[in-house]
């Protein structure tokens, strides 16, 4: 195949805490098994190796969707890959703090969230996109969500777990 963008999601709770003590942002404590530094570390690396290998098939672009385990260390390790990639004009990073993303190409349009307890049910995910991104979304055929907090649905296809609201789709795919 010959790819003209690749789009790599992260964050959605990849770093599973949110400070020194191993506590979610909310104050949950969690089991983990090295230091929050040392995590940040390895997967700071993961991502720059993934993104060099995929930034030789097509430009690569790097929304990065807050979760409700470690919103502001992923924030944090999307300003890290921000300035890793501020001079590469084939990697994108999207660090605005904002919960829900969306990505058109061509007539596809993907919103992305964590689906956490602060996000919309999935069923109303289908009206939110067609209202925030109004534009895009009458220009477009193919729509979809990704969300990552959920861990199982209905329907699983692979590793992806999928439902369908109004006609469009709902990926629920784990970090």
């Amino acid at each position: 195949y010959e790819y003209s963008r690749v789009l790599l999601p992260t964050g959605n709770d990849l770093l599973h805490i949110d400070n020194l003590i191993n506590e979610t942002a909310n104050g949950t404590r969690q089991d983990c098994e090295g230091r929050a530094h040392k995590m940040f570390m390895l997967a700071l690396e993961m991502l720059v190796g993934q993104i060099d290998f995929l930034k030789q098939l097509a430009p690569v672009e790097v929304p990065v969707v807050p979760g409700n385990h470690d919103l502001m260390s992923s924030f944090h390790l999307g300003v890290a890959l921000h300035c890793w990639y501020h001079n590469d004009p084939d990697v994108t990073v999207d660090i605005e703090p904002i919960r829900r993303k969306y990505v058109r190409h061509g007539k596809v349009l993907i919103g992305l969230c964590h689906g956490g307890k602060d996000d919309p049910k999935m069923s109303d995910l289908p009206l939110i996109m067609s209202v925030e991104r109004k534009e895009d979304w009458a220009e477009t055929v193919h729509r979809q969500w990704h969300v990552g907090h959920f861990h199982r649905s209905k329907r699983t296809s692979s590793f992806i777990a999928e439902d369908s609201y109004n006609g469009i789709s709902v990926k629920i795919i784990r970090s």
